[in-house]
């Protein structure tokens, strides 16, 4: 049975259901490369997916479908870390909603991006932030 996302427009229209459906295509057995990660012009991101997947869109009786082959991160602001401060520190519910907010998709779309994927994602995000600052004892 396909998972299933209610979707409301901003603009109150009527309400577009989202179905997330398996994985385009299965890895073969190999051992694990690097993540194709582009840098843009813009400043934005984008991952290249090893694992793509497809998404049905219905509102109504009308339906598209869409596969995501890549995810275009845009830079993070000081607004999506006020939007999910209610989350504990450390729990994969604050990446999901930080990584979804960065790719502008629905939190469902998180639970359709591959584990392999989702280590590029990681990547992604510690690229945004500076590298922590060392001090030593000499």
């Amino acid at each position: 049975m396909d998972d299933v996302l209610i979707i409301e427009d901003e603009d109150k229209a009527p309400e577009e259901e989202v179905v997330l459906e398996d994985p385009v295509a299965e890895d073969g057995e190999g051992a694990a490369s690097e993540h194709k990660i582009a840098k843009n012009p813009d400043g934005t991101v984008t991952l290249t997916l090893r694992h793509p997947f497809k998404v049905r869109y219905r509102r109504g009786d009308k339906e598209r479908e869409e596969t995501f082959t890549e995810l275009k991160f845009r830079r993070p602001s000081g607004g999506d870390f006020i939007a999910i401060d209610n989350i504990k520190a450390g729990d994969v519910r604050t990446a999901a909603e930080l990584i979804c907010r960065l790719i502008g998709q629905p939190l469902a779309i998180f639970e359709k991006i591959d584990a392999y994927d989702l280590t590029g994602c990681g990547e992604i995000l510690e690229s945004f932030f500076p590298p922590s600052r060392r001090t030593s004892k000499t």
